[in-house]
């Protein structure tokens, strides 16, 4: 991009949203993209500018987005919910929780 071409911060968060939600698995504009994401789709730019305004935890705050750590940590969480529910029904145990003992034989202790 031009010098100054993110001096304007809405122009910032526009270009974030339309990255996240064309270059990253979380498809939602509030997920922020982790630099790792910016640099591997060519948008060292994009990183730079992030790094100018204070970071992506700043901007993560600024432009009320989910940091890249916070979206991970909940799509973990919800990854492991949908397994617990998967789990519960071909058990037949829905509405229980299933001790580890149980999740240990039936081959499951990853849920624990």
């Amino acid at each position: 991009r031009e010098w100054g071409f993110y001096a304007d911060e809405h122009r910032l968060k526009e270009e974030l949203v339309n990255f996240g939600m064309q270059n990253t698995n979380n498809r939602h504009w509030r997920g922020m993209p982790s630099p790792a994401q910016m640099k591997a789709g060519g948008r060292l730019d994009l990183s730079s500018a992030v790094s100018r305004y204070g970071g992506p935890s700043a901007i993560s705050e600024r432009f009320g987005m989910i940091s890249f750590s916070e979206y991970n940590y909940h799509f973990e969480f919800l990854s492991l919910v949908r397994e617990l529910q998967a789990y519960l029904v071909a058990t037949g145990q829905e509405g229980k929780m299933p001790t580890y003992r149980r999740f240990t034989n039936d081959g499951r202790p990853d849920l624990e």
